[in-house]
């Protein structure tokens, strides 16, 4: 059983109430820790203490929702130590969540970003989003619209940065065997493939670039070997198509 440190969540500003339901997402699940959801008023200490499981480094790393299952903040890591605390302030959200499809993705040599422009259905204009550096997450998003599957993203308020998304069941089983894949900024992946009861970490880049190429391609992913709540292999075979 990995390690864990002690954390807490606090309500730092003036006047906001907070109902906040707390996770652990130590190796790409998603547990809610113990005492969750807590109520945080203004003036209030710190939450009861609560416990997170660490990697081989120390560190964890929670995800913090409000009672509508949207994001109070980025997830927030949680160094080497316990007692590290959470805080919440008067502003309010950081992040925000939209559901939608990837219409396009651009890509420009002389700015740090790849823009993403989505449809959402609850708002027809949508400002862009923007990827900057990372593969993992610019791989999900091109899976999302080369699949036409909806996505999840949920990106930073102010600057728009895409910080996690997740790929949502296809509406049918002729787009492969891949139900639902995540993975967030930190790289940091799950993956929930069909016939299998829970989802599984899909951590290293090599297997998620597999995964997105097979949600792109309405592939279905073969020999999938779970151990640990891993993914330890995975293969995609087109020899009876080329034939």
């Amino acid at each position: 059983m990995a390690d864990q440190i002690i954390a807490h969540v606090q309500n730092v500003s003036a006047s906001e109430s907070y109902r906040v339901s707390v996770y652990d997402l130590f190796g790409g699940g998603t547990r809610e820790v113990s005492g969750s959801p807590f109520n945080l008023n203004a003036g209030d200490p710190p939450s009861p203490p609560f416990a997170v499981y660490v990697d081989a480094t120390g560190n964890g790393m929670i995800r913090c929702l409000d009672p509508n299952g949207q994001p109070l903040c980025s997830d927030a890591p949680l160094p080497n130590g316990n007692n590290n605390t959470v805080t919440f302030p008067e502003r309010g959200p950081l992040v925000e969540a939209v559901t939608g499809r990837v219409y396009d993705i651009d890509y420009l040599a002389n700015q740090n970003w790849v823009q993403i422009a989505m449809r959402a259905a609850a708002e027809p204009i949508f400002d862009p989003l923007f990827v900057r550096n990372n593969l993992g997450i610019q791989n999900a998003l091109q899976a999302g619209m080369m699949s036409k599957r909806d996505v999840l993203v949920i990106f930073e308020r102010q600057t728009r940065e895409v910080r996690e998304v997740k790929i949502l069941a296809a509406p049918d089983k002729t787009r492969g065997n891949v139900k639902e894949f995540r993975i967030r900024a930190s790289g940091l992946c799950s993956v929930t493939i069909e016939g299998e009861p829970v989802a599984a970490s899909a951590n290293d880049p090599r297997c998620q670039l597999l995964i997105c190429t097979a949600i792109a391609t309405f592939q279905e992913l073969e020999y999938v070997t779970i151990e640990g709540e891993q993914v330890v292999r995975a293969k995609i075979n087109l020899g009876e198509i080329l034939k």
